[in-house]
């Protein structure tokens, strides 16, 4: 007599194969949207790149870090087609003083779409995209391409001051936002921001400083202040930030100082973030790469001879 049915081993054997099938389907799929998010958010800071490339032609000069507590992304709104967003900006008020108008909700091409907490709109002012104050372990050092800018600096920034080269300074590199709980949302904290118990010299205490900072509790973090936090908002550890280590298991503040803080790049794509150069070029950059090489590449002038495995 022919048989007209599986039996219980034949369909649980099926079943397995379908759920393995389905589970390396499954995997593909996320491979492959992940490796388009990763193109998106690579032409992104190619546009950014492109636009304070343009900002430099006109100006002679690279955008300003801080200007009257404005950040270079407000700076770049021109150049990224963004002119009525940057006409509407009443400049006689702080930056932190516009939380909540129309005009701050953040430039699509300030964000990476990999980093979901920024695209869930939690956090409307957050970015993905900061820039490079400079590449040293030395307090209040503006030796990079976005510096902090005050009276007592003579001039901006000029393509000429870059005497490392166009293609060997950072620019603008990648991060995952931060929101603070004291302006609404649950803060990331990987993004987010702790304090130290002390105060750190540096360079001289930088192990020390590094070693609290790595090893020491990360919650809560810091209420204030965050990566990628706000982007119109100029303050060194939300728009900008300095070169010491690539890659940390959480950023920290020098005590109370953002000026020589702890902080570094991070994003969701895996093994690295994508960093701007000051030519417009964009790279991927590994965290595996030597402290040395990522604060060299973060100076514009330091005489480094950077040998680039990136």
């Amino acid at each position: 007599m022919r048989r007209r049915a599986f039996t219980l081993l034949e369909l649980v054997v099926v079943m397995v194969i379908v759920a393995i099938i389905g589970s390396i389907l499954l995997a593909a799929v996320m491979r492959a949207r992940e490796a388009s998010r990763k193109v998106s958010c690579s032409s992104n800071l190619r546009q950014v790149g492109i636009a304070i490339l343009n900002y430099e032609s006109n100006y002679k000069v690279f955008p300003l870090g801080n200007q009257n507590s404005y950040s270079f992304l407000v700076a770049l709104l021109p150049f990224i087609e963004e002119q009525s967003r940057y006409d509407s900006i009443d400049f006689g008020r702080r930056s932190l003083d516009h939380i909540g108008v129309p005009w701050t909700d953040t430039p699509s091409l300030y964000l990476c779409p990999t980093d979901p907490f920024t695209n869930s709109r939690i956090n409307n002012y957050g970015c993905n995209y900061v820039g490079i104050n400079g590449g040293s372990p030395q307090a209040n050092v503006n030796n990079g391409v976005i510096i902090t800018g005050s009276m007592s600096e003579k001039r901006r920034v000029r393509a000429a001051d870059i005497t490392d080269g166009l293609s060997n300074t950072l620019c603008v590199s990648e991060t995952r936002s931060a929101t603070i709980g004291g302006y609404g949302g649950t803060p990331q904290a990987f993004a987010s921001t702790i304090a130290t118990s002390r105060s750190y010299s540096l360079p001289s205490e930088l192990q020390s400083f590094s070693g609290e900072c790595f090893n020491g509790n990360q919650s809560p973090p810091l209420s204030g202040t965050g990566l990628g936090w706000y982007w119109p908002h100029a303050s060194l550890g939300v728009t900008r930030f300095n070169c010491i280590f690539p890659s940390q298991p959480r950023n920290c503040l020098n005590r109370g100082s953002q000026r020589n803080a702890l902080l570094a790049p991070s994003s969701l794509h895996h093994g690295g973030v994508y960093c701007c150069f000051a030519d417009g070029a964009v790279r991927f950059i590994q965290t595996t790469i030597e402290p040395e090489i990522w604060q060299g590449l973060g100076t514009r002038n330091g005489g480094e001879v950077l040998q680039l495995g990136l």
